[in-house]
């Protein structure tokens, strides 16, 4: 529970400060982002909102992390270019968005929700393979692939640093099939503002 408690006051945060915040905005109608995400990933969103900070986004979210389950003995040649012994998860999220902006203009906040696709491959049934290897593992094995549909909220604080861009530190939880996710991501965001 410990390691969840920045997350929960970074939205507990979020949820008490709307009523210090201006309720008009800069639209913007139309913006994409790219950045990095932990645990080892990265995200490309857009989005879109109003003058009363409503719109949405889509956000796509590919993370590796090391294999969980990986016989003591294993290797994998030493000569392999590609390292396949890893955990994939992939989350794509549409979500609702709900933006404000604060009396320091360029400094915005904002909360989204909405349904989280999870995609996990994982490697699995693992089958020892006798014999020398130089350029291949001693073991072969299966990736276990499954799809669920979950939940999603993400809070974060974006730095408007011009007419066109902004730099985004978010903080986001994904939860599906009684699996999980929690994640930060810094995303530089690009889409004029309307005025």
């Amino acid at each position: 529970m410990k390691k969840y408690l920045p997350i929960l006051i970074f939205f507990l945060g979020l949820k008490i400060s709307p009523a210090t915040a201006q309720s008009d905005l800069s639209p913007r109608l139309l913006y994409i982002g790219l950045g990095a995400s932990y645990p080892k990933g990265f995200v490309a969103t857009g989005g879109s909102y109003n003058k009363n900070g409503w719109g949405g986004t889509l956000s796509i979210n590919p993370m590796w992390s090391s294999a969980s389950n990986v016989p003591a003995d294993y290797h994998d040649g030493g000569f392999t270019l590609i390292n396949n012994l890893n955990d994939f998860t992939l989350l794509a999220a549409i979500r609702v968005l709900k933006e404000w902006s604060t009396k320091s203009k360029p400094l915005k906040f904002g909360i989204e929700a909405g349904p989280v696709l999870v995609h996990t491959s994982i490697p699995d049934n693992f089958q020892y393979v006798s014999g020398w290897h130089l350029f291949s593992s001693n073991y072969t094995f299966d990736k276990v692939k499954e799809n669920s549909v979950g939940f999603s909220l993400r809070g974060k604080f974006e730095l408007s640093f011009s007419d066109w861009g902004g730099l985004e530190l978010g903080c986001n939880a994904n939860s599906s099939k009684g699996k999980s996710y929690f994640g930060v991501d810094l995303i530089l965001t690009f889409g004029a503002y309307q005025e």
